[in-house]
């Protein structure tokens, strides 16, 4: 028997995101810093999970940080009304980035200052 492909999770909105799957993840990977669990293995172009934020559907790869999306959900929790996020983009797509004043309250910024948050969405809107 072949193995069954499991589509990533969607989340309608980044908090049910947050509560959904980052939460579990958490549970699942201790004490890993990363939603996939793994250590010093890239894994680019690999959405472990999406969710809408902005008018947009964004896929989250699995070497993401718990850290820029737990400072994220805290913040729109106390401010509802503003986004903790700023659009910027690579190449090819679209990437949300930590506003700064929550990217100065970072505490994991490994050897190269990295943003550990890799969450993308194609240039169309979808």
């Amino acid at each position: 028997m072949g193995s069954r492909v499991v589509a990533p999770p969607r989340s309608p909105d980044f908090l049910s995101f947050h509560r959904d799957f980052v939460q579990q993840r958490r549970a699942e990977v201790p004490p890993s810093q990363r939603l996939d669990g793994l250590v010093g293995v890239d894994t680019p172009d690999r959405p472990i999970a999406f969710f809408n934020h902005a008018g947009r559907m964004w896929g989250v790869d699995g070497d993401t940080h718990f850290e820029p999306l737990d400072l994220a959900a805290s913040a729109l929790l106390s401010d509802p009304g503003r986004d903790p996020f700023v659009l910027g983009e690579t190449g090819t797509r679209w990437k949300l980035v930590l506003r700064d004043d929550l990217d100065a309250l970072r505490v994991d910024r490994g050897a190269r200052n990295a943003a550990y948050l890799y969450v993308y969405a194609p240039r169309t809107r979808s």
